[in-house]
């Protein structure tokens, strides 16, 4: 369990927050300065309601709350909430003075006028104490600690009940109480230094010192004193009832804080805070921070460390955050000459030089020299024996063994202008001058290069050379330029490299080029360039340096801060584009004061203890790549706000938003009180998303025209390092439809659409059947004046015509030639007869039966037959039933032609004629041994034979199926299937089977409309 002092009381942290601590802790150079730290205020300008805080404490959900004289405040680090609870005491709290986080995440409040409030959620309970409330604590076994001014309290943290007596204190509350690891309550009032033993039922404070004294603890709960001077001792060192008396000049000390680096802070009213580092005992050395130096007001009454590690400092007039950055800034208030920098060069002793318009800075530390003062200096390079070489305004100089001398040159070659200086491999210097052009140094000689061609009329920005002898000059015109030694040649864009003014030459300890240009970042593969950009997942274009650190990982200065790249993420990029290179990027976030800047050559370089300096337009910045500790708290995720229509809604409760519900938007937050602009979010609402949803730092979701079902809203968050919270916060709700969205609406509307769909189906069946009906009636009474005309007419004269030839007959003697032509023609008419008795049979739609079939079948052989061999018969299966007289006459014709192309085109000597009654079709079948039927046939495609053509018409007429199967020489044989419902006239059929074939027969037997063909299969 872990105490802090807040305010004039102690705040309790979270067990987690120890269990997190090893991981969280960040390497923290304790010597580091105040003003190295990120410093940050609120005020009223910023939105904080009230900025009077007297307390503060952090709750397990993140949540940082003030104690203000305007009642309660809840900060996310991004909006100030002033909070009033939804139940339980919803009054206005008024000045509260002390706040402490419970163990169970809830919050205790103790105000001014003597309310001791518990908030669980969004419900408040109060009850009063009596006494403003300074300070409280709940210890590890539930007890809730509160201290008034002359008082101490017990209450059960469980119940709020309290516990008596009550403990009267010797003198005014001071600081604490604060509870060790013996679990002894220690609290200090202007007289001493209290210790109470919770065990005892007759518990009474025993005086352990006397003093003016303030509690803190350590990250062992061990407590520590601090007096009035700011000296701080740890508390066994005390000798017991002596009396501690400052040394030196005393503070007026409001609150202390000891963070977990050891680092004590004092607040004080009138005098700012003072810091004192750990192991230092010396009132002396105390550092100092007023509202000069940018504290919000000059008295300080609280103070919070957080679960980050951020310092927060409540004062008079508004929040102030002190955070040690991974980038410290140096300017001229740490010691530099000119916060106008040029370039940097890197001693081997580990020291850093820097060149400015008023001479050139030695960084050693803490220490600072300055040299060639009034000088304005320009480019720097270290050569390989460690001397330093620099660009002036008075020429080139060179500092050997702590000695500066001007480097020689040529009578009549004054460079005053050098920004461009790279040692080679054999102790020489190349120097750009920009009014000179390029020249290289060796021994005393001065090789001119001004007028090659490749760089006449360029400027050299970068220049860098391998150990090789190879030089590589990056150009501000765009493109490199490389000395091998012997000869000049260039590379450009059509090489590979990235367009633009080329910024940055670097060659790696495994001697691979980098170039930064304008336009990103390239790579030399030996051949060709390989390059990255914003498209690959850089975070610019434009890049001004490139640094290597010692773990190999290249570091990109932009405009707005600095990327650290992993080589093995430009790798993967280069083998597949669709891979968006990852990168850590710090910016003013993260302690740099200003932005990188490029200057003359080498604005960034590594020093020999692998920390990276560079360049900025406030100074120079440092960076330490091996102690980059990445924040590892997880931000917690909180869903603040359902807003459907313009209304909020309580997500307190089971969400059920009305009908017809068209604009739904989400509020939430993340707590990561370190860098809060930093943090990124994703978001899905599941039913509705398929996939996250990237918000960056945007704080709402929006959703419009959602459909009526249930829903999931999901928000993930990540802090400023990138480690995400993987359980976020979800939010159920339903969305109610409107009537006419609900499933049973829909099913009606189906059934409707179906009632509607019979009732035109009936409609139109009624419709067509009285149509039908009209035209069968109008054909039914054709039919029966043709039968009328058939029986008055023709059968009349045919039956005289068979008379006169009957009576020729028997008159011709029995051996007479002609007899035999006589008796054939008497024997036509009486056919001729019959076929006109059957078609007014027909007319007069006369139920056939079987014996109908057989005799007519019977009666067109003997007509067709010329040889006594030949043979027919006619066979009849199954339960004989009437037929319907249409179809079966349509049937009895299919078999009629069946027969007379056996006998008549396929000199057939047998048929045999199968009929065969089913429950289910009435089937024909014609099989005959003639000679058969060729693919032209069979095809129906022959000119002027259309029997197997009228055979298929009127089998697709009665909605009947056929086949015809022949080969040449093997016979025919044709298979007709009529259903049941069609040629039965008493057909057993259900009703919609034979409604259906019946009005598809009546439609295609009367031409109302085209009948789809029966199905057939020939086969030859």
């Amino acid at each position: 369990m872990r105490f802090l002092l807040t305010g004039r009381r102690l705040s309790l942290y979270t067990v987690a927050y120890f269990l997190l601590l090893p991981h969280l802790a960040a390497a923290t150079d304790l010597q580091k300065p105040l003003t190295e730290y990120t410093h940050t205020v609120w005020t009223h300008k910023d939105g904080i309601p009230s900025a009077f805080i007297y307390s503060m404490a952090q709750t397990q959900d993140g949540f940082l709350w003030l104690a203000t004289t305007d009642g309660l405040v809840r900060f996310d680090g991004v909006r100030f909430v002033h909070w009033r609870p939804k139940s339980g005491h919803t009054e206005l709290l008024g000045v509260v003075r002390s706040l402490c986080a419970a163990r169970d995440g809830s919050l205790w409040i103790g105000t001014g006028s003597g309310l001791l409030g518990h908030l669980r959620g969004d419900d408040l309970t109060t009850s009063s104490v009596g006494a403003q409330i300074e300070a409280m604590l709940e210890d590890r076994d539930g007890v809730l600690w509160v201290a008034t001014e002359n008082r101490l309290l017990r209450f059960h943290a469980a119940t709020q009940d309290q516990i008596e007596p009550a403990i009267v204190l010797p003198g005014n509350y001071l600081s604490g109480p604060l509870q060790d690891k013996n679990g002894s309550i220690w609290l200090t009032t202007y007289t001493g230094v209290l210790r109470i033993t919770p065990s005892d039922a007759h518990t009474q404070p025993l005086e352990i010192a006397k003093g003016k004294l303030w509690l803190t603890q350590d990250t062992g709960r061990d407590i520590w004193l601090t007096g009035s001077d700011g000296s701080t001792r740890r508390l066994n060192e005390l000798q017991t009832g002596a009396p501690v008396k400052p040394k030196t000049k005393t503070l007026d000390i409001q609150t202390v804080l000891r963070d977990s680096n050891g680092i004590i802070w004092i607040g004080t009213l009138g005098q700012g805070l003072a810091r004192l580092q750990p192991g230092i005992n010396d009132a002396r050395r105390i550092e100092k921070y007023s509202q000069l130096d940018g504290l919000s007001a000059a008295r300080v009454w609280s103070f919070l460390e957080d679960r980050e590690h951020n310092i927060w400092v409540g004062t008079q007039d508004g929040l102030n955050r002190f955070r040690d950055e991974k980038i410290a800034t140096l300017t001229r208030l740490e010691g530099l000459t000119s916060d106008d920098v040029n370039a940097l060069a890197a001693g081997l002793d580990g020291s850093i030089w820097t060149s400015t318009s008023m001479g050139i800075n030695r960084i050693d530390g803490e220490h600072r020299e300055l040299y060639l003062k009034g000088d304005r200096a320009m480019g720097l390079s270290m050569d390989h024996e460690n001397n330093l070489w620099a660009g002036t305004n008075r020429g080139v100089v060179r500092m050997e063994n702590g000695k500066w001398s001007n480097v020689p040159m040529p009578a009549g070659m004054q460079l005053q202008n050098v920004t461009a200086l790279a040692a080679d491999n054999e102790n020489g210097m190349w120097l750009f001058d920009a009014r000179k052009g390029l020249v290289h140094w060796a021994n005393g000689e001065v090789t001119d290069f001004s007028n090659e061609s490749l760089l006449k009329g360029k400027t050299i920005v970068a220049a860098q050379s391998d150990g090789s002898g190879t030089v590589w000059f990056g150009l501000g015109q765009g493109g490199v330029v490389v000395f091998d030694g012997s000869k000049f040649h260039a590379y450009s864009e059509s090489d590979g490299l990235a367009g633009g003014s080329v910024n940055a030459v670097l060659i790696d300890d495994k001697g691979t080029v980098w170039i930064g240009t304008e336009r990103g970042l390239s790579r030399f593969d030996g051949q060709r360039f390989v390059s990255w950009d914003i498209a690959n997942g850089l975070p610019r274009e434009r890049v001004l340096w490139i640094l290597l650190d010692s773990g190999g990982r290249i570091w990109l200065a932009y405009s707005d801060g600095v990327a650290c790249v992993r080589r093995s993420e430009l790798d993967q990029a280069t083998r597949d584009p669709s891979h968006r290179v990852g990168y850590r990027f710090f910016d003013d976030g993260d302690g740099l004061k200003g932005n990188p800047d490029r200057g003359w050559q080498a604005p960034a370089v590594r020093a020999s203890d692998g920390k990276l300096w560079f360049r900025t337009s406030e100074g120079v910045a440092t960076v330490d790549p091996q102690e980059l500790e990445k924040n590892r708290v997880a931000p917690p995720v909180h869903i603040e706000r359902l807003v459907a229509d313009g209304a909020m809604i309580d997500n307190t409760q089971p969400v059920q938003l009305k009908p017809l519900t068209r604009d739904v938007e989400f509020d939430y937050t993340a707590l990561s009180l370190a860098e809060p602009r930093k943090v990124r979010f994703r978001y899905k609402l599941e039913g509705f998303d398929s996939a996250w949803r990237e918000a960056g730092t945007r704080r709402q979701a929006f959703y419009t025209n959602l459909d009526p079902r249930a829903y999931r809203f999901r928000v993930l968050a990540c802090n400023n390092d990138g480690d995400w919270n993987e359980s976020g916060a979800t939010l159920n709700f339903n969305l109610l439809p409107a009537f006419y969205q609900t499933q049973w609406f829909r099913l009606l509307c189906v059934l409707a659409l179906i009632i509607l769909a019979w009732a035109s189906y009936r409609v139109r069946v009624w419709q067509t059947t009285t149509k039908m009906k009209e035209r069968f009636e109008e054909r039914l009474k054709e039919r029966t004046r043709i039968a009328q005309e058939l029986h008055d007419n023709l059968i009349q004269d045919v039956v005289g015509i068979s008379l006169q030839i009957e009576v020729t007959d028997e008159l011709l003697p029995a051996n007479f030639p002609a007899k035999v032509p006589v008796t054939r023609a008497l024997a036509l008419c009486k056919s001729a007869l019959d076929a006109g008795r059957r078609a007014l049979n027909d007319l007069r739609t006369a139920p056939l039966s079987a014996a109908d079939l057989v005799k007519s079948f019977s009666q067109l052989a003997n007509e067709l037959t010329r040889d006594a061999a030949t043979r027919i018969d006619v066979t009849v299966e199954g339960r004989e039933r009437p037929l319907n007289a249409l179809p079966g006459n349509d049937m009895l014709q299919i078999g009629r032609q069946a027969i007379t192309n056996a006998l008549q085109h396929a000199d057939a000597r047998r048929i045999h004629v199968l009929l065969t009654y089913g429950e289910q079709e009435l089937r024909l079948r014609v099989e005959d041994n003639g000679r058969g039927m060729n693919e032209e046939d069979l095809k129906l495609r022959r000119p002027g034979h259309y029997g197997v053509a009228g055979m298929h018409e009127r089998a697709a007429r009665l909605g009947a199926t056929i086949s015809v199967q022949s080969r040449i020489g093997e016979g025919t044989e044709i298979n007709l299937s009529v259903p049941a419902s069609v040629i039965y006239q008493d057909s057993s059929s259900d009703g919609a089977s034979r409604l259906r074939d019946k009005w598809r027969y009546l439609i295609a037997r009367f031409g109302i409309r085209r009948a789809k063909r029966g199905s057939s299969q020939t086969k030859k």
